[in-house]
């Protein structure tokens, strides 16, 4: 009997063996990624200086206002933003430099 057969016979509600089979869990390769990556954006964060790491962690990973911020820090609003714009431009090229040490056919 073909995958696409109707199950339940004729009155069935348009359900085929097919469906029976379909998966909900996502592809373990998938979740593998995920992982890997969680795991090279904290090994990325601890390589960056204190000050801005924990500016970076306050802003993107808790999600705190810039006022919140610099008064969990004690600094003054424009240096929780001068920070972390230097933080999200040092993030960003450590990241990309990790990701090409990373990749099978990365140039040398």
């Amino acid at each position: 009997m073909p995958l696409d057969a109707q199950v339940g016979g004729a009155d069935a509600e348009g359900q085929r063996f097919l469906d029976l089979l379909a998966d909900d869990e996502s592809d373990p390769s998938e979740q593998m990624t995920v992982e890997e990556r969680e795991a090279l954006v904290r090994a990325v964060i601890e390589e960056m200086p204190p000050n801005l790491a924990e500016v970076l962690v306050l802003a993107y990973f808790h999600h705190f206002a810039y006022r919140d911020i610099a008064e969990v820090l004690d600094i003054p609003l424009g240096t929780v933003k001068s920070r972390l714009h230097s933080a999200v431009n040092q993030f960003g090229a450590r990241f990309r430099a990790r990701t090409k040490e990373q990749e099978p056919d990365a140039p040398s």
